[in-house]
């Protein structure tokens, strides 16, 4: 409040992220460049505005206590959001000039939906994206070495959604109320990659902080039409969160992890899809091959004699996916695909 943030009890999570940023992240930088902090010799200041691309679904703050929480304004966001189980929420160094001029260049706050593609390629990303992610391709000329894994341990196939700062009456009893009307809305029975059978029954628990975007908010001591209607619409975000975590969730067991480390790639950064091509050698009639991964870190290196290399960190990769999918002919197979004669930096 002692900025201008609005502290109303049901508010837009996207406003909510702006208001931050206009009203006390760039006065604060503007003043440390009034103060001749970081400047050249001209005294003009490297530091510059932040921008904002507030693009994650729209849904309903309580901002009660903000002023009071403590730890860095990242914590206060990421307090008040769904940052994590549902949206991402982190700082980007972009080229000054994009590709899409509706989005901003320079250094970028930047609030939106996790990234991440369903299983099947038909059906895109699980959750909707106002842009396309960034997509990086490779050939597996570029591939230095890699080191993937796989695991059953995030196997999910029952889900709960708590909804700790809106809901009054429980979030195990706003659960119910989508439950019993649709069993299967937070319960993978017959889905082979998460099936109870095979793997045993495995729960996954989250909590929105957040409501509808047309949530009423706090609905204490207001009538019993005005609580009904706020009930409903909470227990209605929450079917939708919790159908979310159970499309991003679905297929954890075939999803790989690890790093690859690749010849110097200056464009590639975090929350970038990377895309690796596997060329068949010269001669053979065989389809190329590729998989796909959505990058959580990335490291740069000049290495002497050696020359410069990155390293990425990566998850949901789909190579194992796309390995099963693929057919046993000569022109379709994965495995020859893959293999190449020429060693791993030939060409």
């Amino acid at each position: 409040m002692n900025y201008g943030v609005e502290a109303k009890p049901n508010q837009l999570g996207n406003n909510f992220v702006q208001q931050i940023v206009r009203k006390v992240v760039n006065p604060f930088i503007a003043g440390l460049a009034g103060h001749g902090a970081a400047s050249d010799k001209q005294g003009l200041s490297y530091i510059r505005e932040i921008g904002i691309e507030a693009t994650a679904t729209d849904g309903t703050i309580s901002a009660f206590g903000a002023q009071s929480a403590q730890g860095t304004l990242w914590d206060v966001l990421r307090g008040f959001l769904d940052v994590g189980p549902w949206t991402e929420l982190f700082i980007e160094d972009r080229p000054d000039e994009m590709l899409n001029p509706r989005r901003p260049g320079g250094v970028v706050l930047v609030h939106r939906n996790n990234p991440f593609r369903d299983l099947d390629p038909s059906k895109g990303y699980i959750l909707p994206q106002e842009f396309l992610v960034e997509t990086v391709v490779v050939t597996d000329e570029a591939v230095i070495g890699w080191d993937v894994e796989r695991s059953d341990a995030n196997v999910a196939n029952y889900f709960q959604v708590n909804m700790p700062r809106f809901d009054l009456f429980g979030a195990d009893l706003l659960n119910l109320a989508g439950v019993s009307k649709n069993p299967r809305s937070f319960y993978l029975q017959d889905y082979p990659n998460a099936n109870p059978k095979l793997y045993g029954m495995r729960f996954m628990e989250a909590a929105t902080q957040m409501g509808g975007a047309d949530s009423l908010g706090r609905v204490d001591g207001q009538s019993e039409a005005v609580m009904r209607k706020g009930v409903r619409s909470d227990a209605l975000w929450i079917d939708q969160r919790r159908a979310q975590l159970m499309a991003q969730n679905k297929d954890n067991v075939v999803f790989e992890s690890g790093s690859i480390t690749l010849s110097g790639q200056a464009t590639l950064r975090a929350g970038m899809i990377l895309k690796v091509v596997h060329l068949p050698s010269a001669g053979r009639a065989v389809q190329p091959f590729s998989w796909e991964c959505y990058v959580t870190a990335v490291q740069h290196r000049l290495v002497p004699f050696h020359g410069f290399v990155t390293t990425v960190t990566f998850e949901r990769g789909t190579g194992f996916a796309e390995r099963i999918r693929k057919g046993q002919g000569m022109a379709d197979s994965a495995y020859l695909a893959e293999w190449n004669q020429g060693g791993a930096l030939h060409g």
